[in-house]
């Protein structure tokens, strides 16, 4: 086989293992599904707490909820090293914080909360532990 012919080959199958259709116009593959169709398209998940209900509320439902007081307040267990939330106003506003709740540092775990309930969160901490 000569050098070409092992370029076209290779560049063949390039193509076709990577989902390439060596027809253009022909018709999209069989195992071609819509977003709708595909498992892991879901709804969003529902929110944890009534986001109708006053930031400030909403906040101390998700604190309770997520029982944040388990690390941040008095060590109810020996050993647990509890992280005071103090100071949180003159630090963050309510934005940055929201983001700070985002992706917190370890060993916070992220609890996946939506940017609305992340804000929620926020309001309350902030006017609670001022």
């Amino acid at each position: 086989m000569t050098r070409l012919h092992t370029v076209i080959v290779c560049a063949v199958l390039l193509t076709l293992g990577c989902g390439g259709d060596p027809d253009p116009g022909g018709a999209p593959p069989a195992s071609s599904a819509t977003e709708a169709e595909l498992p892991f398209a879901m709804d969003p998940p529902e929110p944890l707490v009534d986001l109708d209900l006053p930031p400030v509320e909403a906040g101390r439902i998700l604190y309770e909820k997520l029982e944040c007081a388990g690390c941040h307040e008095s060590a109810a267990v020996p050993g647990l090293v509890v992280h005071p939330l103090r100071g949180l106003h003159g630090r963050f506003n309510d934005e940055n914080l929201a983001s700070f709740l985002s992706a917190p540092p370890p060993p916070m775990p992220d609890f996946g909360l939506s940017r609305p309930e992340r804000l929620a969160l926020a309001v309350y901490l902030r006017q609670v532990f001022p």
